[in-house]
């Protein structure tokens, strides 16, 4: 997972978590040390992981239509 999302998979959880009208107690958006806390398990939100896991799920998409891409243009694994 982290390999996927590299270091700046932070940004994107940030907007996510703001479209969905999520805050923290004090009605600001997450920090990013906030983030990555949940992201390397030392504290626990719910609707922070599901904001992580959203990312992860959209990136690996975006990276496997990339591939297919790639392998169609240079003609791999493709048996026509």
């Amino acid at each position: 997972m982290k390999k996927l999302l590299r270091r700046d998979y932070i940004a994107d959880v940030q907007r996510k978590l703001a479209v969905a009208g999520v805050t923290s107690r004090k009605g600001t958006p997450y920090s990013d040390k906030m983030i990555s806390h949940v992201f390397n398990g030392r504290y626990q939100n719910p609707r922070i992981e599901k904001a992580i896991l959203d990312v992860y799920l959209e990136r690996k998409k975006a990276a496997e239509k990339d591939l297919k891409y790639k392998n169609k243009v240079l003609g791999i694994g493709t048996e026509d």
